[in-house]
């Protein structure tokens, strides 16, 4: 049977070898220092405020295979997660790790546009905050990548509405998702060190999210 396609329905609607890190230089309103490793965040808005309005925007994702119950219990985490944020000062990140069953397992208030999530041994998702609505951080697809236990992370925004998502699938492919990664990263960390041109950082996420596709990761 052809698996279902990743659904993301709006409420308006009807409601990875372990690569060696090098740490980056940042400043405000280009690239921002974040993540165990010196990780940079990248910061192409203004953070804004998280509201009540936002919270009841937060869409429904439902990954392939995924079940009704199990999209729901990560809707109502994404929804959890923003009021949890909603009590720190603008900008902060925060993460919360979840098991299959949806359950929150770990909460952790991070910094300003940047949370630090430790490792666990057994299968989690990582969903956090993005202040900016922004899409992936290069941190964000290196503990995808690095974690085996690791099955998906989402960034949902703080206008609640803005939902990316990686998933591995049981096609996924590490290694060569890998070497796909790897043949930006230069790329990227040139960048980051120069601490100019936003856009191309975030066109390059996005064509790195599409290889992700040819190797077993479903992406929203």
């Amino acid at each position: 049977m052809q698996k279902e396609r990743m659904k993301v329905t709006y409420t308006d609607d009807a409601s990875i070898a372990k690569a060696a890190v090098k740490k980056a230089a940042s400043t405000p309103q280009t690239l921002a220092n974040s993540g165990r490793y010196g990780i940079m965040n990248t910061i192409g808005k203004e953070p804004i405020a998280i509201t009540d309005e936002a919270i009841e925007k937060v869409p429904l994702v439902k990954p392939s295979g995924w079940s009704d119950e199990q999209a729901k219990n990560l809707q109502s985490a994404h929804k959890e997660l923003l009021q949890y944020a909603k009590t720190e000062p603008i900008g902060t990140e925060c993460g919360f790790l979840i098991d299959k069953s949806g359950s929150v397992v770990l909460r952790k208030t991070g910094e300003l546009l940047s949370v630090r999530m430790p490792d666990i041994s057994s299968e989690h998702m990582l969903v956090h905050n993005h202040p900016n609505n922004e899409t992936f951080s290069r941190s964000d697809i290196e503990s995808f990548l690095w974690r085996e236990n690791m099955y998906g992370v989402t960034a949902i925004g703080n206008d609640g509405f803005t939902v990316h998502g990686m998933f591995k699938t049981d096609r996924y492919d590490g290694m060569n998702a890998l070497d796909t990664y790897l043949g930006y990263r230069d790329r990227l960390l040139k960048i980051e060190e120069q601490k100019t041109d936003l856009e191309a950082y975030f066109n390059l996420i996005d064509k790195l999210m599409e290889d992700f596709k040819h190797h077993g990761i479903e992406v929203i």
